[in-house]
C-alpha cells in the first residue's frame, strides 16, 4: 500500500471530475449523467414485502457485499484506486477491546495497527491491485464496528464508490462502458444476501 496526504487528493479532485459537497463530507461526481447502483443490506422477504434489515449486527453480509465491490474493481481493470474517510482516521481505537468483544478479525486488526503505527491513519491509502485483501480488511470494519463514510476512486475518475455505516454501497460512473460491464457482471450474481438497486430503474 502506499500513501497520499489527503490535502493533495483534495487537490487533484477537480481534475478527475470529482466535487466536495458543501457540507464537506461528501463527494460528488461532476457530472450531467451518473449511471450506478447501490448495493445494501436490505432484503425483500417476498415479491411484495417491504424491506428489512438481515441479522443486523452480522458482519458477515457486510464482508460479502465489500467482497463483492472489490471483485468488481479487478473485473473491470480499475486498480490502482484511493481509498478516502473524509477527515476521520481509518483506526481511532483501542485494537484490543475490539478483538475481545470479536469486533475485528486478527487480520483486519493487523492491517489497520500497520497503518496506524506508521503514522497514516489520516491519509489517502492507494491500493494496488496486489493489495486487494488489506482493502477488504481496512472497508469492513468502516462499515460496521467504526460506522464510518469512506470513498474509493479510481485514478482516472471513472468511478466513485461510497461506503456508508448504514449498509449501503453506491457505485457512481460516468463512463457507459465500465456501467455495462459492471451490470453484465453482478447480473450474473445469485443467491446473494444483498439487494441491489439500479439507478436506472428509477429514471
Amino acid at each position: 500500500m502506499r500513501y497520499l496526504k489527503e490535502s493533495d487528493l483534495l487537490e487533484i479532485l477537480p481534475s478527475l471530475g470529482i466535487i466536495v459537497g458543501k457540507d464537506g463530507q461528501k463527494l460528488h461526481m461532476n457530472s450531467s449523467r451518473i449511471l450506478g447502483f447501490d448495493i445494501t443490506n436490505l432484503q425483500s422477504i417476498k415479491e411484495d414485502a417491504y424491506y428489512e434489515m438481515i441479522e443486523a449486527g452480522d458482519r458477515n453480509v457486510e464482508y460479502v457485499m465489500v467482497s463483492t465491490v472489490v471483485k468488481l474493481l479487478d473485473t473491470l481493470s480499475l486498480f490502482p484506486v484511493y481509498l478516502y474517510a473524509i477527515d476521520n482516521e481509518w483506526l481511532d481505537e483501542e485494537i484490543a477491546p475490539l478483538l475481545a468483544n470479536n469486533m475485528l478479525t486478527k487480520e483486519e486488526a493487523d492491517v489497520l495497527t500497520d497503518i496506524q503505527q506508521e503514522g497514516k491513519g489520516m491519509d489517502v491509502i492507494i491500493i494496488e491491485h496486489t493489495s486487494i485483501q488489506q482493502m477488504v480488511r481496512i472497508l469492513v470494519p468502516q462499515m460496521t464496528v467504526f460506522s464510518k463514510r469512506c470513498y474509493l476512486l479510481d485514478s482516472m475518475g471513472r468511478v466513485l464508490i461510497s461506503f456508508s455505516a448504514d449498509d449501503e454501497i453506491s457505485f457512481d460512473t460516468n463512463d457507459q462502458k465500465v456501467y455495462d460491464k459492471a451490470r453484465e457482471s453482478l447480473l450474473k450474481l445469485t443467491n446473494t444476501p444483498f439487494n441491489i438497486i439500479w439507478a436506472e430503474d428509477y429514471t
